[in-house]
């Protein structure tokens, strides 16, 4: 076998890969611009294998990834080696809004819209439902999100 058309088999190999791992992780680097980093604060509670799904103009499924409830915010972790194109991210809960959404159709969805970004990050209602029981914070977002669906619900 030609050792030269080795190295470039290898090298095509490569750049594909490299475009997959950037084309999948564009819209968590976009919040990982702002939000990348992990809580100092005490984990309250972590959950994995957990799914999360990041819009903006398109969007982006991620899983496997791990969920965790800190007293300061929500990290998410993707699995290794996933997690080296895409670093942790914390979204303090002071800088985040929440909304119902209807992105999910099989089940309710929440929208998280972290300050100064135009992206949300929906999880499901089980999901949010184990993220609020473990927060007091989050549970007053659940509590404004739910008071806003029924709103929009009564004016339709």
């Amino acid at each position: 076998m030609n050792p030269f058309l080795t190295v470039i088999g290898a090298a095509v190999l490569a750049a594909i890969l490299l475009y997959l791992v950037r084309t999948y992780s564009a819209h968590w680097r976009s919040v990982a611009s702002r939000y990348a980093g992990t809580s100092r604060q005490s984990l309250i509670a972590s959950k994995f294998p957990e799914h999360v799904v990041i819009t903006g103009r398109a969007f982006q499924s991620y899983v496997p990834l791990t969920v965790g409830v800190h007293e300061d915010g929500l990290s998410l972790k993707l699995i290794w080696p996933l997690s080296l194109a895409c670093p942790a991210l914390l979204l303090p809960f002071e800088k985040v809004t929440c909304r119902q959404t209807g992105w999910f159709l099989n089940t309710r969805s929440f929208a998280l819209r972290p300050a100064l970004l135009d992206v949300d990050i929906v999880v499901d209602e089980k999901l949010w439902n184990w993220i609020s029981a473990r927060s007091p914070l989050t549970s007053s977002y659940a509590q404004e999100a739910m008071e806003a669906a029924s709103g929009e619900q009564r004016r339709t």
